[in-house]
């Protein structure tokens, strides 16, 4: 049960944090043309596809995702002052700048695309920002429910050894 709570924090919280990264990044950062530019030359759809209408509802599914890889780790980061920057850590190194794929703004695309640095840095600031929210979010509202569960399990450990009566 404890997973299916932290899951669904997970689920919401990546949603709401990629909904909103998205629509500020479309405004300010893809304003100008670039979006046209980009779908001109076929690395993105049009905003008009279904599937990037469509998007923001398979995130929950990434959510999930994270939260399988997450919850071995849930100890570790909860019982961390700073164990929002655990996450956020693991978000920049293995999501963003070491992904094995030429993601933009990765270092395999730095090295083996022609993409113009410029173009491949013009992103970052959404995934950058959209990951230290979700990090931050996930951190602190993740912690009290797991502070409650260490919580009843010391008074379930001292009920148990006839201690707490």
């Amino acid at each position: 049960m404890r997973f299916i709570r932290f899951a669904v924090k997970l689920m919401v919280v990546h949603t709401a944090t990629y909904i909103a990264a998205g629509m500020l990044a479309l405004h300010f950062l893809y304003s100008n043309g670039f979006w046209d530019r980009a779908v001109a030359t076929g690395s993105m759809r049009p905003l008009t596809s279904k599937w990037v209408m469509f998007g923001p509802l398979f995130q929950p599914v990434r959510g999930f995702i994270y939260a399988l890889a997450l919850w071995p780790l849930r100890d570790y980061i909860c019982s961390r002052k700073y164990g929002w920057l655990s996450i956020w850590s693991l978000f920049l190194v293995f999501g963003i700048l070491g992904t094995p794929g030429p993601a933009p703004g990765s270092m395999e695309a730095l090295i083996y695309t022609q993409a113009p640095f410029w173009s491949q840095m013009r992103g970052m600031p959404e995934v950058v920002l959209q990951t230290l929210a979700f990090s931050l979010l996930v951190f602190y509202w993740d912690r009290m429910s797991w502070e409650k569960d260490k919580q009843a399990a010391a008074h379930s450990n001292l009920t148990a050894s006839g201690r707490g009566m």
